[in-house]
């Protein structure tokens, strides 16, 4: 039994060892604000209502920019402004737009987008994406976009936070610790 636990606990250093090599996740929320225009899939004006796509720059000059208004985690320290890239939202099954946006080192990758709310009121986008940032692994992001103004344009918010997934390594690090302990158990328990 102890032959058992001494390679359940080999096991356990062989994954912990694997996992050592990785780089952390990125971690943190962002919160900022900035102008958007609203268009249609043709690229003219239109009202939240009819919007298809986003103009974050200056008559469809890219990228638009943006400010902080809250940051925590990695976010922290990246700068007061960055840089957000036009996208169309509808159809809801656009190409990935990569980046999104970009703030100091951090960039985030598009994915999938869903329509919160769109009425003659507002619009309100969420969705999901990548986060990169050198020197860490490339982590699971998601977003919400509204904009607060119920014409062809004006302001909009968008927050956007890491949302990390465990990995592989540390789900096999954390059963094989279990296993390892059970044997423990086990073995105390009969001798």
């Amino acid at each position: 039994m102890n032959r058992l636990a001494g390679l359940a606990l080999a096991g356990v250093m062989v994954v912990g060892g694997a996992g050592l090599a990785s780089a952390a996740p990125i971690t943190g929320s962002l919160q900022m604000a900035g102008a958007v225009g609203l268009e249609d899939a043709m690229g003219n004006s239109a009202t939240p209502a009819t919007a298809e796509a986003l103009d974050f720059g200056n008559n469809g000059a890219a990228p638009g920019n943006f400010f902080v208004i809250a940051a925590d985690g990695l976010f922290v320290g990246q700068g007061a402004f960055g840089e957000i890239y036009d996208f169309a939202f509808n159809p809801l099954n656009p190409a990935p737009v990569s980046p999104l946006y970009t703030l100091g080192g951090i960039s985030f990758e598009l994915a999938t987008i869903m329509i919160d709310v769109q009425n003659a009121n507002g619009l309100v986008l969420s969705g999901t994406g990548t986060l990169s940032l050198a020197g860490y692994d490339d982590t699971a992001g998601v977003f919400s976009f509204s904009t607060q103004d119920g014409n062809t344009g004006g302001t909009f918010s968008f927050s956007a936070s890491s949302a990390a997934v465990p990995e592989p390594a540390s789900l096999a690090l954390l059963g094989a610790g279990l296993l390892g302990m059970g044997f423990l158990r086990r073995a105390r328990k009969d001798a």
